[in-house]
């Protein structure tokens, strides 16, 4: 069955029932998701958009602390403040396509977050993304051009953390070089160093 919904609005904020919402596919004429759309649903594991969505407002699991399953659909360029904010997602494979994770905790304060993969097409990583992602332990930039960091000192979690990023063995050197990689380029290692 095919929903006819164009939008979802906020009608599932704070929902304490919900545990999963796989269902959320079918709504294939829904294109955005509404600021807080999910926020608070603090009893939900899985969430899975359709490829139908090409935009997400500020916040639409903020604060969703049980959430570890997330597929975003491939349709979404840009990643907004506080989206994914103190949720309990632990591995993050991120989508070919998406180009900018804007500022302001997009994933921030996600406590149980391990590790993260970037597309190819990341070209901008905002201020405080990863801030308060204290179980980091590695990220894979998969980009032979070294996206644009925000300014501050949390974009890829905390500069004194000495967990490895992880790139391209071709873009060592730029990833190095660039200027906003300033307080990360310690960490920067070819990926085939990579333990397999």
């Amino acid at each position: 069955m095919q929903f006819r919904w164009y939008s979802i609005g906020t009608i599932f904020k704070g929902n304490t029932e919900i545990t999963a919402f796989k269902e959320l596919v079918h709504f294939t004429r829904v294109t955005s998701l509404a600021s807080q759309a999910f926020a608070v649903c603090s009893n939900l594991k899985s969430l899975h958009m359709p490829n139908s969505i090409t935009t997400m407002a500020y916040g639409i699991c903020r604060a969703c602390s049980s959430l570890e399953d997330v597929v975003i659909s491939t349709a979404i360029t840009e990643i907004t403040q506080a989206a994914f904010n103190a949720c309990a997602i632990k591995h993050l494979v991120l989508h070919e396509g998406l180009v900018n994770i804007r500022t302001d905790y997009a994933f921030g304060n996600c406590t149980q977050l391990l590790d993260v993969t970037f597309p190819s097409t990341i070209t901008g990583i905002g201020t405080d993304t990863f801030r308060g992602c204290t179980a980091l332990t590695e990220m894979i930039f998969n980009g032979t051009t070294p996206p644009t960091l925000g300014g501050g000192n949390n974009i890829l979690g905390p500069t004194s953390a000495t967990w490895p990023i992880y790139v391209p063995d071709s873009a060592v050197d730029a990833y190095k070089a660039a200027s906003s990689w300033a307080n990360y380029k310690n960490r920067v290692k070819g990926i085939s160093e990579r333990p397999s």
